[in-house]
């Protein structure tokens, strides 16, 4: 699902909300018959991960990449201490890096390789749904569309339930099934991808087509 809107309307709070980073003025999150609190269960933290923006802010500059994520991996109890180098290097096929990253240290690493040894680091604890908040919006236009793909097929494969907060409707349209609008705090439109952007049903949905450029994005979707 991709929760689309232009700045200010909402959109990483809700992420934040959804993720138990904050409490809700009103209202609650249900994630897998649970609430979601500030102050749930780590089993059920362990099960809804973030991927941030910044992919150099979510990791330890002062440590290897395979150290940080070795402890992760520990930490979850997916596996025994002795296999956790197998398991992270298992995580870093699943990102399509190679295992000779992980002695780099993050500032070694190029953007797209940091933003997924972060998707990496989501995975270490087995989640059942991820919260990308607009994972790709300080990246090389040149990268983004490896680091969605990578998104998209994890979650095919993976089966893991993905919301992708972005002001990129192109990355919407070519990632999600499903769009939320969102316009000043309120959803003002529900569609599938295709729909939302081939005939869309709220002006302001419109509007935001209009200033991304309508030509480009009713080209044909990429397979």
């Amino acid at each position: 699902v991709a929760l689309v809107g232009e700045s200010g309307s909402g959109k990483s709070t809700i992420g934040r909300i959804v993720g138990g980073l904050q409490r809700p003025t009103s209202g609650s999150v249900v994630f897998n018959r649970q609430r979601v609190t500030t102050r749930m269960k780590p089993a059920l933290r362990r099960r809804l991960q973030f991927v941030f923006q910044d992919p150099f802010a979510s990791l330890n500059p002062t440590r290897r990449v395979g150290v940080q994520l070795e402890r992760l991996v520990r930490q979850a109890g997916a596996v025994g201490a002795s296999d956790a180098r197998a398991e992270v290097e298992r995580l870093m096929g699943l990102v399509e890096l190679e295992p000779n990253l992980l002695d780099r240290f993050p500032h070694g690493l190029s953007g797209g390789q940091r933003q997924r040894i972060a998707i990496a680091r989501a995975l270490a604890t087995r989640p059942m749904a991820i919260i990308a908040d607009e994972p790709t919006s300080m990246l090389d236009v040149s990268v983004r569309m490896g680091v969605l793909q990578v998104l998209q097929r994890l979650q095919r494969e993976l089966g893991i339930a993905i919301l992708l907060i972005t002001h990129d409707l192109a990355a919407a349209r070519f990632f999600s099934h499903r769009v939320l609008v969102l316009k000043e705090g309120k959803v003002v439109e529900t569609n599938d991808a295709e729909t939302f952007v081939l005939n869309p049903t709220h002006p302001y949905s419109v509007e935001l087509l209009q200033a991304a450029g309508t030509q480009w994005l009713a080209k044909e979707k990429p397979a």
